[in-house]
């Protein structure tokens, strides 16, 4: 470990405890969509699959009480600290408390239960009738507050359902379809996530938005029940689907499978 200002450890302490708090968020959103699946399966195989997910979850859950009890009490011993001696702040070991390699493997757990869920939600439904049973209800309320201004994200014409079909089969750049609505808090709240989707694949891929207000043909044959909704299509072939609130990592390793 190396050693730095006590104050320097205080102030790393409060950065990974915002973080642990919004991963633990995310795990409550993706137990619920388990949840959900289970409830509407009776095969063992999904259901095993579930399982093993939930445990896991749990497994990450319990590191993450772990991880904040440690910054408890370091946060309380540089209060002692200081209080006791306040020369002593220039001498004091940095921990890290494994934060990074916790999320090394968090992040490598939402990518494979990501991918399930998606896999599944094919599975389940047809182009044409997708029961779109994962609200993005459950979200963090300190996770990326936002306006719903989302402008620069769409055209302002209506998009027809030929014009859409033509979009995602004549484009040889992966095409990224986003279905929202300007009255839709979880949208808003994937404002920033989709403006930096945007700027890092400006020249690789087209982004296409689509409000279910105003275009009411693509949302109706969607059979559009429930925001936001990603869908990533290429060569006019759908690749990946997304239902809910999702941080842009994962967005954009799922892209970065179809970019060649």
């Amino acid at each position: 470990m190396k050693t730095e200002k006590i104050y320097t450890q205080h102030e790393e302490n409060k950065e990974w405890a915002n973080n642990l708090s919004f991963y633990k968020d995310e795990i409550k959103i993706l137990s619920h969509r388990l949840t959900e699946i289970a409830s509407k399966n009776t095969s063992n195989e999904i259901l095993a699959k579930v399982e093993h997910f939930q445990n896991q979850l749990i497994i990450q859950k319990n590191h993450i009480d772990r991880i904040n009890h440690e910054i408890n009490i370091s946060n309380d011993a540089i209060s002692t600290d200081i209080k006791r001696n306040g020369t002593a702040v220039d001498h004091r070991s940095i921990k890290d408390y494994n934060v990074k390699s916790f999320e090394s493997i968090f992040i490598s757990l939402k990518i494979e239960l990501n991918t399930f869920l998606s896999r599944w939600m094919q599975m389940k439904y047809s182009l044409r009738s997708i029961n779109l049973i994962l609200v993005g209800l459950f979200l963090s309320a300190s996770a990326y507050s936002q306006t719903s201004d989302e402008t620069n994200l769409k055209d302002t014409s209506i998009i027809t359902l030929k014009e859409f079909n033509k979009w995602i089969g004549s484009e040889e750049k992966p095409v990224l379809v986003y279905f929202s609505a300007d009255w839709c808090m979880v949208c808003a709240k994937m404002k920033s996530v989709m403006e930096t989707i945007e700027k890092e694949f400006s020249n690789k891929i087209q982004i296409l938005r689509i409000d279910t207000e105003r275009d009411k043909e693509v949302t109706n044959e969607f059979e559009i029940d429930a925001l936001p909704i990603l869908m990533l299509y290429k060569h006019g072939s759908r690749k990946w689907i997304h239902i809910g609130l999702l941080d842009g990592g994962i967005i954009c390793t799922e892209i970065e499978l179809y970019l060649n």
